[in-house]
């Protein structure tokens, strides 16, 4: 076998420059950045363990904290399973690859254009087009109806689609990836029936024509047609991921709410299923009250909330004299809240963005149940 190893001193390595019977490659530790195309009769794949922007496992390559997949080489195995870790796989990683199975997992939040071009993975054809289990790769006629179940709609997925009139993207549809559609003069309705679909800024940049978007009123959907101006016609409205009322109030991505909210309370008012988690990780649930520094997450959409609980800055998620005096010591510097925002923002229960005694005396009335604390909502 022919075999290179790449010295630490490299910075930049391009593969198109090597000869095409290098069968083995080592990867130094000094190498920054790698342009991955060329790797066409290579075997065996090593990166240094000590390079900071790469990693190797069984030949395929990653990035070093293995969150993104570059590039697989082919001629491995029959069968592939991708890391838990990945969520992105990368522009032709599986080009012309000898795979016959290719194993995804539903946290794969992005597939670039190319990456399963050629490949003789088992996928499934439906209607013309084409998937990698749950993951929406190309497709070409003149209507294209992603089917149900689906969760990613990769890049340039519809890019070959010319004759293109009309598409339909499901419910269950969460990403949806770069120039999906590049030039179709013939499209004129998209129905994205996904309210909580995430589109990149340029996912329908391309069309090439005038079309009408179908979609939630409040959705990203929404926002592709106002950036792109493309008529839009609304088959409903996103719901708030959490119900308010006179105890939660929602603000971004930070839910406010009064001390004894409990964990049951915010399943109960989630129009989608959310878990409540404590800082370390542990999940919330039943009559258990939620407090300052806790988070919800939802799935689908995948979003994360912050809770603040207004005057609680001990975290325990009740209004107390031992939090009065916490911010009462903060506002004169005896106590630092600045980085820490969750706490900082319970202390304000004045909300004029700083932290005072006269908090600290609103705090304490609570307390002793002078000060109805839903008004700091």
């Amino acid at each position: 076998m022919k075999e290179i190893t790449i010295p630490d001193k490299v910075k930049k390595l391009d593969l198109h420059s090597f000869a095409t019977d290098i069968e083995i490659i080592n990867i130094g530790k000094g190498v920054e950045e790698i342009i991955p195309y060329g790797m066409d009769n290579v075997k065996e794949l090593n990166v240094h363990e000590d390079n900071k922007y790469y990693s190797s496992e069984n030949c395929v390559l990653y990035n070093k904290d293995k969150t993104v997949l570059i590039q697989s080489l082919d001629n491995v195995s029959e069968e592939y399973t991708l890391p838990l870790s990945v969520t992105e796989i990368g522009e032709d990683a599986f080009n012309s690859s000898s795979y016959k199975t290719v194993n995804l997992h539903d946290g794969v939040k992005k597939i670039h254009a190319g990456a399963f071009t050629y490949a003789k993975c088992e996928k499934e054809y439906v209607r013309g087009c084409t998937y990698v289990g749950k993951y929406f790769i190309s497709g070409k006629a003149e209507k294209l109806v992603v089917r149900e179940g689906t969760l990613l709609v990769a890049d340039e997925a519809f890019a070959s689609a010319n004759d293109l009139k009309e598409i339909y993207i499901p419910e269950s549809v969460r990403y949806v990836g770069e120039n999906i559609i590049n030039y179709s003069p013939e499209l004129k309705k998209i129905t994205v029936a996904s309210p909580y679909a995430e589109f990149c800024d340029c996912s329908l940049g391309l069309s090439g024509s005038k079309l009408t978007l179908y979609g939630y009123t409040g959705s990203e959907a929404q926002e592709q047609a106002i950036r792109h101006g493309f008529d839009f016609v609304s088959i409903g409205e996103v719901k708030p991921l959490i119900k308010e009322n006179a105890y939660i109030k929602l603000d971004g991505r930070t839910l406010f709410a009064a001390s004894g909210v409990s964990a049951d309370r915010i399943h109960k008012n989630a129009s989608v299923p959310v878990e409540v988690l404590t800082p370390e990780g542990k999940a919330v649930t039943g009559k258990t009250g939620i407090a300052t520094g806790m988070v919800i997450n939802a799935e689908v959409p995948e979003i994360q909330l912050m809770i603040i609980v207004r005057g609680d800055v001990d975290c325990d998620g009740k209004i107390s004299a031992t939090d009065a005096r916490d911010v009462l010591r903060a506002s004169v510097g005896l106590e630092d809240f600045s980085k820490n925002e969750a706490v900082y923002t319970a202390a304000d229960v004045e909300k004029d963005g700083k932290i005072t005694a006269s908090d600290a005396r609103e705090i304490l009335r609570a307390a002793v149940g002078l000060t109805d604390c839903k008004s700091w909502l």
